[in-house]
Protein backbone atom coordinates (compact mmCIF):
# COMPACT_ATOMS: atom_id res chain seq x y z
CA UNK A 1 0.00 0.00 0.00
CA UNK A 2 1.14 3.43 -0.83
CA UNK A 3 0.74 6.26 1.60
CA UNK A 4 -0.63 9.36 0.06
CA UNK A 5 1.27 12.36 1.27
CA UNK A 6 -0.22 15.78 0.83
CA UNK A 7 1.56 17.77 -1.84
CA UNK A 8 3.65 20.61 -0.58
CA UNK A 9 2.54 23.80 -2.31
CA UNK A 10 4.83 26.78 -2.33
CA UNK A 11 2.97 30.03 -2.50
CA UNK A 12 4.27 32.69 -4.78
CA UNK A 13 6.39 35.32 -3.11
CA UNK A 14 4.83 38.76 -3.29
CA UNK A 15 7.26 41.38 -4.46
CA UNK A 16 7.69 44.67 -2.65
CA UNK A 17 5.21 46.61 -4.78
CA UNK A 18 2.43 44.19 -3.99
CA UNK A 19 3.29 44.11 -0.29
CA UNK A 20 3.19 47.89 -0.13
CA UNK A 21 -0.46 47.90 -1.15
CA UNK A 22 -1.20 46.85 2.43
CA UNK A 23 0.42 49.92 3.90
CA UNK A 24 -2.87 51.46 4.97
CA UNK A 25 -3.30 48.60 7.45
CA UNK A 26 -0.27 49.58 9.48
CA UNK A 27 -0.06 52.40 11.98
CA UNK A 28 2.65 54.89 11.20
CA UNK A 29 4.78 55.94 14.16
CA UNK A 30 6.57 59.23 14.28
CA UNK A 31 10.27 59.02 15.07
CA UNK A 32 11.29 60.43 18.42
CA UNK A 33 12.86 63.89 18.35
CA UNK A 34 16.65 64.01 18.53
CA UNK A 35 18.33 64.59 21.86
CA UNK A 36 20.47 67.66 22.21
CA UNK A 37 23.77 67.09 23.96
CA UNK A 38 26.89 69.16 24.41
CA UNK A 39 30.20 67.89 23.05
CA UNK A 40 33.44 69.21 24.51
CA UNK A 41 36.28 68.30 22.18
CA UNK A 42 40.08 68.66 22.22
CA UNK A 43 40.37 68.42 26.01
CA UNK A 44 44.04 67.98 26.98
CA UNK A 45 44.83 64.68 28.70
CA UNK A 46 46.07 66.38 31.87
CA UNK A 47 42.69 68.09 32.55
CA UNK A 48 40.84 66.04 35.17
CA UNK A 49 37.27 64.80 34.98
CA UNK A 50 36.50 66.67 38.18
CA UNK A 51 37.49 70.00 36.63
CA UNK A 52 35.16 69.42 33.69
CA UNK A 53 32.36 68.30 36.00
CA UNK A 54 32.81 71.52 37.98
CA UNK A 55 32.40 73.54 34.77
CA UNK A 56 29.20 71.64 33.98
CA UNK A 57 27.83 71.90 37.52
CA UNK A 58 28.09 75.70 37.31
CA UNK A 59 25.06 75.54 35.03
CA UNK A 60 23.11 72.48 36.19
CA UNK A 61 23.39 68.85 37.28
CA UNK A 62 23.97 66.71 34.15
CA UNK A 63 21.45 64.07 33.13
CA UNK A 64 24.04 62.29 31.02
CA UNK A 65 27.84 62.55 31.23
CA UNK A 66 30.47 60.45 29.47
CA UNK A 67 34.19 60.85 28.74
CA UNK A 68 36.06 59.40 25.77
CA UNK A 69 39.86 59.13 25.71
CA UNK A 70 42.10 59.00 22.65
CA UNK A 71 45.88 59.11 22.35
CA UNK A 72 46.01 62.84 21.68
CA UNK A 73 43.09 64.30 23.66
CA UNK A 74 39.76 63.63 25.35
CA UNK A 75 36.13 64.27 24.54
CA UNK A 76 33.21 64.78 26.90
CA UNK A 77 29.53 64.50 25.99
CA UNK A 78 26.85 65.57 28.43
CA UNK A 79 23.21 66.56 28.59
CA UNK A 80 21.42 69.03 30.83
CA UNK A 81 17.68 69.30 31.50
CA UNK A 82 17.40 72.79 30.03
CA UNK A 83 18.49 73.61 26.47
CA UNK A 84 19.09 77.28 27.31
CA UNK A 85 21.62 76.30 29.96
CA UNK A 86 23.41 74.11 27.42
CA UNK A 87 23.53 77.08 25.01
CA UNK A 88 24.93 79.25 27.81
CA UNK A 89 27.61 76.64 28.48
CA UNK A 90 28.56 76.59 24.79
CA UNK A 91 28.77 80.38 24.61
CA UNK A 92 30.99 80.52 27.71
CA UNK A 93 33.36 77.61 27.04
CA UNK A 94 33.66 77.47 23.23
CA UNK A 95 37.31 78.25 22.33
CA UNK A 96 38.08 78.38 26.06
CA UNK A 97 41.81 78.38 26.75
CA UNK A 98 42.59 75.57 29.20
CA UNK A 99 46.37 75.89 28.99
CA UNK A 100 48.53 78.26 27.03
CA UNK A 101 47.92 77.51 23.36
CA UNK A 102 45.35 74.76 24.05
CA UNK A 103 41.72 75.67 23.40
CA UNK A 104 38.74 73.37 23.73
CA UNK A 105 35.86 73.39 21.27
CA UNK A 106 32.28 73.09 22.52
CA UNK A 107 29.17 72.52 20.41
CA UNK A 108 25.61 71.25 20.71
CA UNK A 109 25.01 68.03 18.78
CA UNK A 110 21.82 66.15 17.91
CA UNK A 111 21.75 62.48 18.81
CA UNK A 112 19.05 60.25 17.39
CA UNK A 113 18.12 57.09 19.25
CA UNK A 114 19.42 53.87 17.76
CA UNK A 115 17.03 51.11 16.77
CA UNK A 116 17.02 48.54 19.52
CA UNK A 117 16.21 45.22 18.00
CA UNK A 118 16.20 43.99 14.48
CA UNK A 119 12.50 44.34 13.71
CA UNK A 120 11.59 47.31 15.86
CA UNK A 121 10.52 49.43 12.92
CA UNK A 122 9.18 46.56 10.88
CA UNK A 123 5.72 48.00 10.39
CA UNK A 124 6.64 51.65 10.23
CA UNK A 125 5.96 52.93 6.77
CA UNK A 126 8.77 54.45 4.86
CA UNK A 127 9.10 56.41 1.65
CA UNK A 128 8.16 54.10 -1.22
CA UNK A 129 9.21 56.39 -4.06
CA UNK A 130 12.49 54.47 -4.50
CA UNK A 131 14.41 57.61 -5.43
CA UNK A 132 17.07 57.31 -2.77
CA UNK A 133 17.48 53.55 -2.59
CA UNK A 134 20.76 51.97 -3.52
CA UNK A 135 19.82 48.69 -5.15
CA UNK A 136 22.20 45.80 -4.92
CA UNK A 137 24.46 47.21 -2.20
CA UNK A 138 23.25 44.80 0.42
CA UNK A 139 24.46 41.67 -1.29
CA UNK A 140 27.27 42.84 -3.47
CA UNK A 141 26.31 44.57 -6.68
CA UNK A 142 24.53 41.59 -8.17
CA UNK A 143 20.99 40.77 -7.18
CA UNK A 144 21.62 37.03 -7.20
CA UNK A 145 25.01 37.05 -5.54
CA UNK A 146 25.73 35.31 -2.28
CA UNK A 147 25.51 37.07 1.06
CA UNK A 148 28.31 38.99 2.71
CA UNK A 149 29.37 36.02 4.84
CA UNK A 150 30.53 34.27 1.67
CA UNK A 151 32.86 37.10 0.65
CA UNK A 152 36.59 36.83 1.09
CA UNK A 153 36.86 38.18 4.58
CA UNK A 154 39.93 39.46 6.36
CA UNK A 155 40.17 36.20 8.26
CA UNK A 156 40.49 34.14 5.12
CA UNK A 157 43.02 36.59 3.68
CA UNK A 158 45.14 36.27 6.82
CA UNK A 159 45.17 32.50 6.47
CA UNK A 160 46.33 32.76 2.87
CA UNK A 161 49.24 35.08 3.67
CA UNK A 162 51.17 32.73 5.94
CA UNK A 163 54.78 33.80 6.36
CA UNK A 164 57.38 31.43 5.04
CA UNK A 165 59.63 30.06 7.77
CA UNK A 166 63.02 31.73 7.92
CA UNK A 167 66.11 29.76 7.10
CA UNK A 168 68.72 28.87 9.71
CA UNK A 169 71.13 31.46 8.27
CA UNK A 170 68.56 34.25 8.56
CA UNK A 171 67.77 33.32 12.15
CA UNK A 172 71.49 33.21 13.03
CA UNK A 173 72.00 36.65 11.45
CA UNK A 174 69.11 38.10 13.48
CA UNK A 175 70.46 36.56 16.68
CA UNK A 176 73.97 37.92 16.06
CA UNK A 177 72.59 41.39 15.31
CA UNK A 178 70.56 41.29 18.52
CA UNK A 179 73.43 40.06 20.66
CA UNK A 180 75.85 42.68 19.25
CA UNK A 181 73.51 45.62 19.83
Amino acid sequence: MEETKPRHHVTRYRNRDQRNTLESHFIQKNPSPPKNRVKIDKIPLDVSDYMIEDWINEFDEPIFLKFYDTKENRTCIFELKDLTKMKDFVSKYNNFQVHEGENISVEIIDIRSKNKGRNQNRFILKDTTRRDRDYGRRRGNNRGSLGSHYDNSKKSQKKKTVEKPKSVEQLDAELDAYMNS
